[in-house]
């Protein structure tokens, strides 16, 4: 049985935040795109609560002000909470709030230019600078590192791995996370054999018609937690099932399952696991 993390089904407020906390570092640690989108609300946030203490101060100003950050910064932890913060959720939060954040820190340099800066505001203002230069400085690096591991040739390879298991074993039904694989291959085609069952738990396709054929051939009649008791129905991943994570914790707490249980190596650092009742 494959150590599944510790997993609460109850648990106090602070369990639930310290689960939720975890989860979120966990979000953004597997996720480089979030860390780079976060920092332009940050540094939005930042820049209007530095003007917005200068002289000049309004209390509708500070209200959109707290009402925007917090109330991002809310909706994300509930997310966490409630483990659905994805990529896209996350973008769609982060985005608009560096939006209305811009016009905002317009607002309040435009009411407050001409005023002098104080010592206090002077040595915020070089501290401000240097957190900006700091932190467009650390997302270029991160990105030059993401680029330097970006290797599709060896995705390719590891795509072609999957599916022609899934190929040699085309009895069996094997459901991945949908960013465990990339099928980079525009044009790729498959003559013969084709891996048709290997089907991804929830992606942009996922309520679309060929998704529901594919679930058809494979003789499943939609994506549930029930599917995995059927006997020919596996999860695929590496071999340390850190990507699987989120779904074995949510079986575990919602579906009855006590963990998965690793069948078969395949590969470089890939395995085949079950659902264990």
């Amino acid at each position: 049985i494959i150590d599944h993390g510790t997993v609460q089904t109850q648990g106090g407020i602070v369990a639930q935040l310290s689960e939720a906390l975890a989860y979120g570092e966990a979000f953004f640690r597997g996720n480089g795109a979030s860390e780079y989108v976060l920092v332009i609300p940050l540094l939005s946030a930042m820049i209007t609560i530095f003007y917005f203490l200068r002289e000049r101060k309004s209390g509708i100003e500070l209200i959109f002000l707290l009402a925007i950050s917090f109330g991002g910064a809310a909706l994300s932890l509930y997310l966490c909470f409630q483990q659905r913060l994805i990529l896209r959720a996350f973008q769609v939060i982060v985005l608009p709030t560096a939006v209305l954040l811009v016009p905002l820190v317009l607002r309040i340099r435009a009411r407050n230019r001409m005023l002098p800066f104080k010592r206090t505001g002077k040595i915020v203002g070089v501290a401000l600078l240097l957190v900006t230069v700091a932190a467009l400085g650390w997302s270029l690096v991160k990105t030059g590192t993401w680029l330097g591991n970006y290797q599709p040739a060896q995705q390719i390879a590891d795509m072609r791995t999957a599916e022609q298991y899934a190929i040699d074993h085309e009895d069996n039904v094997y459901i991945i996370k949908p960013t465990f694989i990339y099928n980079n291959e525009a044009f790729k085609t498959y003559p013969n054999e084709k891996p048709v069952n290997i089907i991804d738990w929830g992606d942009t396709g996922m309520y679309s018609g060929w998704k529901t054929r594919q679930l058809e051939i494979n003789g499943l009649s939609g994506l549930t937690p029930d599917i995995f008791k059927q006997d020919n129905v596996y999860l695929m991943g590496t071999e340390s099932a850190t990507e699987l994570q989120v779904l074995i914790d949510y079986l575990v707490k919602n579906a009855g399952a006590k963990g998965i249980e690793r069948v078969e190596n395949f590969g470089e650092g890939y395995a085949v696991y079950k659902v264990v009742y």
